[in-house]
């Protein structure tokens, strides 16, 4: 995943250079990320069991715009059918959780809009000129 969003030009400056083939700065912050992570774990000030909590219920939403996008794009009848009943199931789950664990995905997803959108090209966000 850190490749491709590196290969796309999805991260940060520095982060978006691949020299044989692996970006070095994207992967270095994201292992230091993942080892911050299991200190913290380690000294009591984060709870692994949240954390693991929060990352199926990122995967669920993954899963749900999966679905979201297959309903869109694909043309078949069936197969929109089974994307809409996917969607309904992850709905029904993640009502089950509540809206306390929202927070994080929400909170992400607004983070990347803005990223896409303060990336993207001048031309393309000004529509004056």
């Amino acid at each position: 995943m850190v490749y491709s969003a590196a290969q796309e030009g999805l991260l940060p400056g520095a982060f978006t250079r691949i020299r044989r083939d692996v970006p070095l700065k994207a992967v270095m912050a994201t292992v230091f990320t993942l080892l911050s992570v299991i200190i913290m774990v380690h000294m009591g000030l984060l709870d692994l069991s949240r954390i693991l909590a929060m990352a199926g219920q990122n995967f669920l939403l993954l899963y749900a715009g999966t679905a979201a996008a297959l309903m869109r794009l694909e043309p078949k009848r069936t197969f929109r059918i089974v994307s809409l009943f996917c969607l309904a199931i992850v709905g029904v789950l993640l009502i089950g959780r509540g809206t306390e664990g929202m927070v994080y995905p929400v909170a992400l997803f607004a983070i990347g809009f803005v990223l896409i959108h303060w990336r993207r090209p001048k031309q393309k966000r000004d529509n004056t000129g």
